[in-house]
């Protein structure tokens, strides 16, 4: 291949300039200073990683508090906590066709509604065979004394209850 010769004034024809990328050696103290700039970059890698699993977890805080103060202005605003309680209806009580619904902590009675139809056609403690449904023994439906006993029995008794006894 001949070396091309430009003349010095006179501008060459035909000619049309571009960049081209060629692999050129580096050397010793090239490839160490590439090498530390590298290891600079994932140090930087590292610690933003760090920052934003720091920032992650800070967020996920950040969320369960603001739930929290959300509840409480909930609290603030009713001027009350709402939470579940275990209740029981006694049925045809204040009369036919209504049941009653009594928390079971504080024997208080929290609402009068009208019975459903499937209520009032009585089956509702039997099932299609004509045999008791589970938690409607006669024991279960006694009012509760003064210290819980006695009365409905929760749907975690209940389960208690079952885990206990094989064969249920």
């Amino acid at each position: 291949m001949e070396e091309f010769k430009e003349d010095q004034n006179e501008e060459p024809k035909n000619v049309k300039t571009f960049k081209r990328a060629f692999d050129i050696p580096l050397d010793d103290a090239q490839l160490a200073d590439t090498a530390h700039q590298m290891s600079e970059k994932l140090k930087r890698i590292d610690a933003l990683e760090e920052a934003y699993n720091r920032a992650k977890e800070a967020k996920k805080a950040t969320s369960g508090l603001l739930e929290e103060v959300m509840e409480l202005g909930r609290f603030i605003e009713k001027g009350c906590e709402s939470t579940m309680v275990d209740c029981y209806y006694l049925y045809d009580v204040p009369e036919e066709g209504k049941k009653t619904i009594i928390r079971a902590d504080t024997k208080e009675e929290v609402e009068i509604l009208d019975m459903t139809d499937a209520e009032k056609q009585g089956d509702f403690f039997v099932d299609p065979g004509g045999n008791p449904k589970e938690g409607s023994e006669q024991g279960d439906l006694t009012l509760p004394d003064k210290e819980g006993e006695g009365g409905p029995k929760s749907d975690d008794e209940n389960d208690d209850e079952n885990k206990e006894k094989p064969g249920k």
